[in-house]
């Protein structure tokens, strides 16, 4: 038996629980009395505890107040909310960094926004579509829209449409 065994075996003999039933055991009885026997730390814990046992003995019985009961649950939730209060300053401290470190990359690079002056020179019915189509965005789409509607009707003109068109334009 460890010494941490033993110690709380000293314990758990003085102060038997219910969820720990005396089955008459004296296997760990015997083990116990057996590290008492080779262990001075052990025996000088043991000693304490008997002393403690005497001086309680000592004190006189007395009967806690009529309000402690109310006195300590008010208690209890006045430490409850402190200890939330805590977690809750804890993690806005350890969110703190992280939303600075954010704001600092958002003002070092803010995002390419188109410039206003760009937009007024397209198109008013180029800018409806681009607005309709969210590729405000895309300005290199908006400036280069009517190549490609004209490379998408191209997709609806049949091959011999388009040797005609090609013969005109030689």
């Amino acid at each position: 038996m460890r010494c941490e065994q033993a110690q709380r075996a000293l314990i758990d003999a003085r102060y038997p629980s219910a969820a720990q039933p005396d089955d008459g055991s004296t296997t760990d009885h015997d083990a116990l009395a057996a590290h008492l026997a080779t262990c001075s730390a052990c025996r000088a814990v043991q000693a304490q505890h008997a002393a403690l046992d005497r001086v309680l003995a000592l004190a006189p019985a007395s009967e806690p107040s009529a309000d402690f009961d109310s006195r300590f649950f008010t208690r209890l939730a006045q430490e409850r909310a402190r200890s939330r209060r805590r977690k809750q300053i804890g993690i806005a401290a350890a969110l703190l960094p992280i939303a600075a470190a954010v704001a600092i990359a958002v003002l070092r690079d803010p995002p390419n926004m188109p410039e206003p002056m760009i937009l007024s020179q397209l198109p008013a019915s180029d800018v409806d579509l681009a607005l309709d189509l969210d590729l405000v965005e895309e300005l290199d789409v908006v400036e280069h829209l009517d190549e490609i509607e004209a490379y998408e009707l191209l997709g609806d003109v049949d091959a011999a449409e388009l040797d005609r068109i090609l013969e005109e334009t030689r």
